[in-house]
């Protein structure tokens, strides 16, 4: 008996594209070709634009800053490529980074692309749209490289790109914040509705229109309808008068009953919880205080930006530094979300400079003053640095100057004496 061998052919591991964009744009109500901020319509919510224009101003506001690390000590690089990557670009820094964020908290990815010289160090950075960007992911083989056909031809590496990306499973295919807010929208925007129908039918309440007779034909039932419309909306004074025989039944709730507006306070903080900020910063001041807001600005800083700082940071030291300069790295100064008043500002900087921590000119740029001369040096009125030890003050002097002219006086005493005793 002749028995046939063969062996299974080993199935390719399946390459993943974004079809999760594709799934997010239908639940959306979008199509993947269209997808862009302004077709959003959880945009036209309050609540959800304050949060998106909150946290991308804040991140796009944030200075730029490339520091080298040497020595155990950090300064900052005053001319390194990093700062001139967005001189020949159509979009300005601000802008690139506003779009990207947005992108970012909408959609869950956010592109840029990086054009690199001949010796590969980076000169612009250009921003790409998430629908125009197609993912070929190989999990099994930990392969990735993207698609732009209105950026170049081929495969593009991922060195080359900036990918920004949040709510992701395996750090590729992200999703954005509205992809879990769905449920919470959508009951924000059917309230908008609700209260939108209200209003604009003149604050009237649905209902039926019944009358005695036994039967109404079209004409009368059109006729009636219309002269209640009419009263009730547009110029009408709202006050309709019924024919014998009829009487008006409500089937709506009032805004009081629904309560329309505890609903939609409660929407603007449940999409604060989503965007993980302060309702205070969305507008919500029913319980806030004047100390309060002050906290609001920190934990805005340390719970909500700190985390795509972060993020965005490794990304830009991971793609845009070249090798030979892993000890530099790119920083985001959050120092400018952090001012307080003029009086604790005033009180923080006197301290600093009276402590030799930053010189007289230092404190003058952070309060935006020009430097003036012979005030680069730290002010150390107690500690010489060469010799680490503890100048003589005024007072020390003046205590050895007593002690010195105590010693003159008690030998010139004990001289007397004994000069004394010898002429006796």
């Amino acid at each position: 008996m002749n028995l046939l061998f063969w062996k299974r052919k080993k199935a390719e591991p399946e390459q993943r594209s974004n079809s999760y964009l594709e799934s997010a744009c239908y639940a959306l109500g979008l199509s993947n070709a269209t997808l862009n901020l302004a077709n959003y319509p959880a945009m036209s919510l309050s609540p959800v634009y304050s949060a998106v224009q909150i946290i991308s101003n804040a991140i796009a506001s944030l200075p730029i800053d490339v520091c080298i690390k040497q020595d155990n000590r950090e300064q900052k690089l005053d001319n390194h490529c990093v700062y001139h990557l967005f001189d020949n670009t159509l979009m300005t820094r601000y802008t690139t980074m506003k779009t990207m964020m947005c992108d970012l908290l909408l959609i869950g990815n956010a592109y840029a692309y990086i054009k690199r010289d001949e010796t590969g160090k980076p000169i612009q950075l250009r921003y790409v749209r998430p629908s125009d960007v197609q993912i070929e992911f190989n999990e099994a083989k930990q392969q990735l490289y993207y698609k732009i056909p209105t950026v170049r031809r081929g495969a593009i590496e991922p060195i080359d790109m900036i990918h920004l990306t949040i709510n992701s499973l395996e750090g590729v295919f992200g999703r954005g914040i509205l992809f879990f807010a769905d449920k919470t929208v959508k009951l924000a925007k059917n309230a908008d509705k609700a209260s939108s129908n209200f209003f604009s039918s003149g604050c009237a309440v649905n209902g039926i229109l019944s009358s005695d007779a036994m039967r109404l034909t079209d004409e009368q039932r059109n006729k009636i309808r219309q002269s209640w419309t009419s009263a009730q909306t547009g110029d009408g004074s709202g006050i309709a008068v019924l024919e014998a025989g009829m009487k008006y039944s409500p089937v709506a709730s009032s805004m009081q009953d629904a309560q329309m507006i505890e609903t939609r306070l409660f929407n603007v903080n449940e999409i604060a919880r989503f965007f993980n900020i302060s309702p205070i910063l969305l507008g919500d001041l029913s319980h806030s205080q004047y100390g309060t807001i002050e906290s609001a600005n920190i934990e805005f800083v340390q719970h909500t930006l700190l985390p795509y700082v972060e993020m965005i940071e490794c990304e830009f030291t991971r793609k845009l530094i070249l090798p030979v300069e892993r000890n530099i790295y790119i920083n985001f100064n959050t120092n400018v979300l952090l001012k307080a008043d003029k009086q604790t500002e005033a009180n923080y900087i006197t301290t600093l400079t009276k402590n030799g921590i930053i010189t007289i000119n230092e404190a003058r740029q952070m309060l935006s003053l020009n430097p003036i001369d012979g005030c680069d040096d730290l002010i150390l009125p107690y500690t010489d640095v060469a010799s680490n030890k503890v100048n003589e003050t005024d007072t020390d002097k003046d205590e050895d100057n007593d002690k010195n002219n105590d010693e003159e006086n008690g030998e010139g005493d004990k001289k007397l004496q004994d000069e004394s005793g010898a002429e006796k």
